[in-house]
């Protein structure tokens, strides 16, 4: 009988798979990161830059000085008195006018009511002009007649200070409010009608309002913006 042959079964070698295995790999990967590379250089949303804004400048408007009008009040005695006070001591709040200087150099005067029970700086180059109006105890005015101050004493004043404040701006219906304040004993507030500051403050106690109305001419502001917030920091009620 012949003898059948056995075949052999070829088998590949381990290293050369290996190898090729490696190397699909390696093609795999690198076909992967180039991909990736093309799409962040050609993105349009990756590489774009920032457009930067355009700020528009505004001009300020000119403001129209006219000349003031003073109101009236009555004459009243002055005493000279130099003892200052602290308005913290009556719940008040001494601050200054946000963006104004306070004026350098001032000398002041100071008016004292015994009856109403309070005492009012005014400057000492301020003179009194005669002049009447309800509940002014003293009109003064300045030598170049661009700014005045009066001092008040009310003895029926409104059922808050809020009130009064609000009366006050009721009598001057085209002003432009700059700052306002109140509190349960006090109102203070700034007003700018046709180029004219007006600054107003009361203090309540004893069930009567005192207090002071300064004003000055916008062509005065550098001069005077400053002293309302001076006299004020040295009102004293006693």
């Amino acid at each position: 009988m012949a003898q059948k042959k056995k075949r052999k079964k070829r088998r590949g070698h381990p290293g050369r798979i290996f190898l090729v295995s490696m190397l699909f790999a390696a093609l795999f990967i690198a076909c992967i990161y180039g991909a990736y590379t093309f799409m962040v250089d050609s993105s349009p949303y990756i590489n774009a830059s920032p457009t930067p804004g355009v700020q528009t400048a505004v001009s300020p408007s000119p403001s129209v000085q006219p000349t003031p009008s003073l109101r009236p009040s009555p004459s009243a005695s002055v005493r000279e008195s130099s003892e200052p006070d602290d308005e913290e001591e009556y719940g008040l709040e001494a601050t200054r006018t946000p963006g104004r200087e306070p004026a350098a150099e001032i000398v002041f005067s100071t008016y004292e009511d015994d009856i109403y029970g309070f005492a009012c700086p005014y400057p000492e180059n301020f003179e009194p002009d005669g002049l009447e109006g309800e509940g002014v105890q003293l009109s003064l005015t300045s030598s170049d007649g661009s700014a005045y101050q009066y001092i008040i004493a009310d003895d029926s004043p409104a059922d808050t200070p809020a009130m009064d404040m609000r009366a006050f701006l009721s009598e001057h219906p085209s002003a432009i409010i700059e700052e306002n304040r109140s509190g349960s004993d006090y109102y203070y507030i700034l007003i700018n009608e046709n180029g004219m500051y007006i600054y107003r403050y009361a203090a309540y106690s004893d069930g009567s309002a005192k207090g002071f109305e300064f004003g000055y001419t916008e062509s005065a502001a550098d001069m005077y913006a400053g002293y309302p917030d001076d006299i004020r920091a040295d009102f004293m009620l006693y």
